[in-house]
């Protein structure tokens, strides 16, 4: 994260901060989504929408860095970002535990 943020002026003591507050808040989205997951079973949509969400991040993160660059913009789209990579890591976890249903969910996870 510092490669890209540092040519834009941010001090590396305030690309700490993001990089914490990011797995501060994406950790229990996580677990919140897996939850959410586990009731519901929406994976293939849940992961089109997360996978959705990321590639328009992607898209308008060097656009809004470029032409805002203050802080706080900065922290509240890589929030976004943080939390949207999360949930779909557990989504994935997850998924791939249905889709192997036979194997031991320990197994799977170790792979991955």
């Amino acid at each position: 994260m510092a490669l890209v943020l540092v040519p834009f002026g941010f001090s590396v003591t305030q690309i700490s901060w993001v990089g914490a507050l990011g797995v501060i808040i994406g950790a229990p989205l996580a677990i919140i989504f897996g939850i959410y997951l586990d009731k519901t079973r929406k994976y293939k949509m849940s992961l089109i929408g997360s996978a959705i969400t990321l590639l328009l991040f992607s898209l308008v993160f060097p656009i809004v860095l470029k032409n805002e660059g203050s802080f706080l913009t900065v922290v509240s789209w890589l929030m976004v970002f943080c939390s949207t990579s999360m949930i779909l890591a557990s989504l994935c976890m997850s998924f791939s535990v249905e889709v192997t249903y036979p194997l031991n969910a320990s197994v799977i996870n170790g792979t991955l």
